[in-house]
């Protein structure tokens, strides 16, 4: 009998279509969500900092001797160019993690805020993955810094809004985001994956964007487009595992709608 439950079990496994980001799924469902704080991914953040000017310095140190042979200016006009980068890099990572920790903007530097993303992304990730930081849980943190920096910082002045939702989100938590939006009049799809969510942007060529998504789509999906669009992403909750009746809090949703409405 337990046999014959096991073989079903697999066979059901089988029936489930997973999205591209989940293809290294091991089936485990775990008890928890990928919850993380901001701190977290500002935290990598500052190791990648340490490591680019570490690389400055290096490259100073490599250089200019050769400088310093063709004229003694040249080679201390490098050595003071190399320490006011570092300075320049160091006070505006500070900046904007005194930003993030303590949830209060600096207007000048706002235009900066997705260079910040772009730029200490791709090393925070990589320590996340020296440190064994769980993939979602890093990609959480992450989201809910780029919400604060690009989403919430893009609220004025927006024209047109458009809602993204997966295909494994719970029946009922569609059915009332679907009522939330049409008061609003406020167009929402369901799309099957991050192809088919940049096809209906395109089309529909909002200037903001709430997703609903896992982690792993999220941060995709923001990379690809945040240099163009406010994008908020809501992560889901998945107790079922990924793509199967995900839900999220639907207050969370509605503070998201309320940003890019306004009201």
């Amino acid at each position: 009998m337990s046999l014959e439950k096991e073989t079903q079990k697999k066979e059901n496994g089988k029936k489930r279509v997973l999205g591209d980001e989940w293809k290294d799924w091991d089936e485990e469902v775990r008890s928890s969500d990928s919850e993380a704080s901001k701190g977290l991914f500002i935290g990598l953040c500052f190791l990648s900092l340490v490591l680019f000017i570490a690389c400055l310095f290096l490259a100073q140190y490599l250089v200019s001797p050769r400088f310093y042979l063709l004229s003694s200016f040249l080679g201390t006009a490098v050595t003071w160019l190399s320490f006011f980068l570092g300075f320049l890099l160091a006070a505006w990572f500070t900046l904007v993690a005194f930003e993030v920790v303590f949830s209060r903007k600096i207007a000048f530097l706002a235009n900066t805020h997705g260079f910040f993303l772009r730029l200490f992304y791709p090393a925070s990730r990589k320590f996340s993955r020296i440190f064994r930081i769980d993939k979602d849980t890093f990609s959480n943190s992450f989201v809910k810094v780029s919400n604060f920096l690009i989403g919430e910082a893009k609220s004025k002045d927006l024209k047109k809004t458009l809602i993204l939702l997966p295909r494994c989100l719970r029946k009922d938590i569609k059915e009332a985001i679907t009522s939330m939006t049409r008061e609003k009049n406020i167009p929402a799809f369901v799309v099957g994956g991050g192809e088919q969510a940049r096809r209906i942007i395109e089309k529909e060529n909002p200037d903001s964007v709430i997703a609903v998504a896992c982690e792993r789509d999220l941060v995709a999906g923001i990379r690809d487009v945040s240099q163009k669009l406010a994008v908020i992403g809501i992560p889901n909750k998945r107790p079922n595992g990924p793509c199967m009746d995900t839900c999220i809090d639907l207050k969370q949703f509605e503070e998201a709608l309320k940003i890019f409405t306004m009201s």
